[in-house]
């Protein structure tokens, strides 16, 4: 009952438009899966979903057709619900900045709360490339109704140096769906393969990781190296593995079932970040499959990782530490002392269920359109 003695309705789910500039399709598999694997959580929690989205990473490389495309698809669907008198209560913009600035005009003629989902990169990199793009996305962020970011050191950087903001960050778990995850054994793990899966740009330390793989295929001749991601560092990496004489096998990008069939038969995962990562989205997926994670504790990722509790941790850029890490993990995979790991990183891993971020988000939407 409110105050007014009348009885009250449970709260409506939200109708939400997620405006993103990546989203993963049949084609494109691995184009965005987060935001993808969000979206179906908002689905099954019964939030009316509509998504905007560029779906081709061809289209993603042109920046004036990619976000006038986005402009456009946006409007549109937004006029759209409102002729049929079912307009959106929130406009949900993925990546914040610059994403955030197609879908301002969006929620403003929709009638909708703004809101903008921090991953890392759009806070702590993007906005200060130029002064003006900073001006731009300080005005952004204090014109959005709320604003989430996936992990603490996201949010803080947003409210340090993008503030003030309306209302606090909420931090929340973009997610990682352990309900369609195969909780069966592997039919084969390969404790001796080192895996990374990440794209091939600066500041994701694929570099230091040949040099280490180098050093370690010098202790364990058996080691292997599978690298998982593209990106136009990818020759230039090729060509560093061939100069050092390491067997190193570079997949290209793969679809997401691939990508979890390898995480479930590989011993070790390396996340040897030389930047600030916002959250780490593919160590977590690693836990939850038993894979053994090394990695640096490079922003968002110092709050996940627990050295030799759910793996272990090595300083940025130190070719050395990570070669003798590597090797420690690999021994692990094989013996008794994995299984500690195993389970404090599937602890890990089940923090960030997004079937529990989702929930957590659609109240934080509650309270915002009341």
């Amino acid at each position: 009952m409110d105050g007014l003695g009348s009885p009250t309705r449970p709260p409506r789910a939200p109708r939400i438009l997620v405006v993103t500039n990546l989203y993963p399709t049949p084609a494109h598999p691995a184009f965005g899966t987060f935001v993808g694997t969000r979206v179906d959580a908002l689905r099954r929690a019964g939030a009316t979903i509509g998504v905007a989205a560029i779906t081709d990473p061809g289209l993603h490389r042109n920046v004036v057709r990619k976000y006038l495309r986005l402009a456009l698809d946006a409007t549109g669907a937004a006029v759209f619900a409102r002729l049929r008198r079912r307009p959106y209560d929130v406009v949900e913009a993925h990546i914040a900045f610059p994403t955030g600035l197609v879908a301002w005009p969006v929620a403003t003629l929709g009638g909708a709360r703004l809101s903008l989902f921090c991953h890392g990169s759009d806070v702590v990199r993007l906005p200060w490339l130029s002064p003006r793009r900073a001006a731009l996305a300080r005005r952004l962020f204090a014109r959005a109704d709320l604003v989430f970011a996936n992990s603490r050191y996201t949010a803080e950087v947003a409210e340090s140096r993008l503030g003030p903001l309306r209302r606090p960050v909420t931090v929340v778990s973009p997610g990682i769906d352990l309900g369609r995850m195969d909780a069966s054994p592997p039919p084969v793990r390969e404790p001796d393969r080192v895996l990374f899966v990440g794209r091939l740009v600066p500041g994701k330390g694929a570099d230091v990781l040949l040099e280490a793989f180098a050093l370690l295929v010098a202790r364990r001749p058996g080691a292997r190296l599978t690298i998982v991601g593209d990106g136009f560092e990818r020759a230039r990496l090729e060509e560093r593995a061939r100069d050092l004489g390491a067997a190193v096998e570079f997949r290209g990008s793969l679809a997401p079932e691939i990508v979890t069939d390898l995480l479930r038969r590989t011993g070790v995962l390396a996340v040897p970040s030389t930047e600030p990562e916002g959250l780490g989205l593919v160590a977590l997926q690693a836990m939850a499959h038993g894979a053994i994670v090394v990695a640096t504790a490079c922003g968002g990722m110092a709050e996940t990782m627990r050295h030799e509790e759910n793996g272990f941790v090595v300083p940025p850029g130190d070719v050395d530490a990570l070669a003798t890490t590597l090797e420690k993990a690999l021994a692990a995979a094989t013996g008794p002392a994995g299984e500690p790991l195993r389970e404090g990183g599937r602890a890990t891993a089940a923090a960030h269920d997004v079937e529990a971020a989702v929930a957590a988000s659609l109240d934080r939407y509650a309270e915002l359109i009341g």
